[in-house]
């Protein structure tokens, strides 16, 4: 009997469609003296990145969901430029205090490594950007893929497995700010430059695995009974 229920165990283990592991998650928040800038024309703004000392953007603060990943000594920049228009914006919500919405274009290339490398390297493009009061989000809402073609040659583990997710399911950044103000999208396109410093999260998207559909598992089941049966009638036998 204890063959019989290993070998049905077994059986219904193959039918069991397992999900991906969780995805990595890097968190990251801006160092000091950089910011996300704001370049208003009245017509538009362009979101860049500035970097702060040492030619750093952001630093990694947090790794989750990463055995051995650690955020001790990696940084961080973002190059491009990314851009909305106000002719695009996007309002509702009540009207003290209304969300904007705005699509974002661009594109630029996101680098995390430590100090002398190597650097892991994503192509970034723009999504969205959103306004709320005195906060707001670069692909905050949407949550997008937005980080594809990850490259990595060198052995730190968190970027290593971010490479090898982001390679296989897209990544994706979202970036938060906020202001001592409230300063909607509309008021970030005027004319000027406006700056903040910010925080945000790196992360992929598992690749969910295939569950089999009610005929192919009926059909299975079918097979482990019919296995399961024979392998009771052959045990009764070598007992008569």
């Amino acid at each position: 009997m204890r063959m019989l229920s290993l070998t049905l165990a077994a059986g219904l283990g193959l039918l069991v469609g397992t999900r991906a592991d969780a995805a990595i998650t890097l968190g990251l928040s801006s160092v000091e003296d950089a910011t996300i800038q704001f370049t208003g024309t009245g017509s538009q703004s362009t979101v860049t990145f500035a970097n702060g000392l040492g030619g750093n953007s952001f630093a990694i603060t947090t790794v989750d969901d990463s055995p051995g990943g650690s955020p001790t000594g990696l940084f961080g920049t973002i190059s491009g430029a990314f851009t909305y228009m106000v002719k695009d914006i996007t309002t509702f919500g009540p009207t003290k205090t209304p969300v904007q919405v705005a699509e974002l274009s661009g594109s630029g290339v996101l680098s995390i490594g430590p100090a002398g490398g190597p650097t892991l390297t994503a192509d970034l493009v723009g999504i969205d950007l959103f306004s709320f009061g005195a906060t707001g989000g670069y692909n905050g809402l949407s949550s997008a893929i937005n980080l594809t073609n990850f490259s990595y040659s060198g052995s730190n583990d968190a970027l290593s497995q971010l490479r090898d997710e982001g390679s296989e399911g897209g990544g994706i950044a979202s970036i938060s700010y906020q202001f001592g103000s409230a300063k909607s999208l509309t008021t970030l396109a005027a004319a000027g430059l406006t700056t903040t410093t910010y925080s945000g999260t790196i992360t992929t998207v598992p690749v969910p695995v295939p569950v089999p559909e009610p005929g192919t598992m009926g059909l299975a089941l079918s097979g482990v009974a019919i296995l399961g049966l024979g392998l009771y009638r052959q045990r009764a036998q070598s007992l008569a």
